[in-house]
């Protein structure tokens, strides 16, 4: 956008040394993940928090309001991605309701605050969640 910076919403540190990137979309209906936005995020936003603080970027991430589409580009900010950083990177897209419902999972399974993101970004696999239950199904299968 001639020559502005654009900044990502969210910056989620974990693990001491490691972050991920997450982009907030408000959408009234259903956010669409197009290819011009997958573009963007693959080669302005990656490329430009690589390295933050002296930090490792493993991820990156769309949380939605409400549903969402364009799943599949996922796949293709990340294959952008390596080309331009040489690092591999892992996306996810995510309803508001299901990153609460997975909080909300979190606090009645008792577990810690600073396992709780190591947990989630297990799920950061370039899919799309938009039910507890299927992030859900997908930790267990990863664990």
């Amino acid at each position: 956008k001639n020559g502005e910076r654009t900044e990502i919403e969210i910056i989620a540190g974990y693990g001491g040394s490691k972050f991920g990137i997450i982009d907030a979309k408000n959408y009234a209906g259903k956010f669409p993940l197009s290819s011009s936005l997958a573009s963007h995020m693959a080669s302005e936003y990656i490329p430009n928090y690589t390295g933050y603080e002296g930090k490792e970027l493993t991820f990156f991430g769309y949380v939605t309001a409400n549903d969402f589409s364009g799943e599949r580009n996922l796949e293709k900010i990340s294959d952008k991605a390596k080309r331009i950083t040489g690092n591999p990177i892992s996306g996810f897209l995510v309803t508001a309701r299901t990153l609460l419902g997975f909080l909300d999972y979190c606090i009645e399974n008792d577990v810690p605050l600073e396992d709780r993101a190591e947990l989630f970004v297990k799920a950061v696999k370039n899919k799309g969640y938009k039910s507890l239950e299927a992030l859900l199904r997908e930790l267990k299968e990863t664990s």
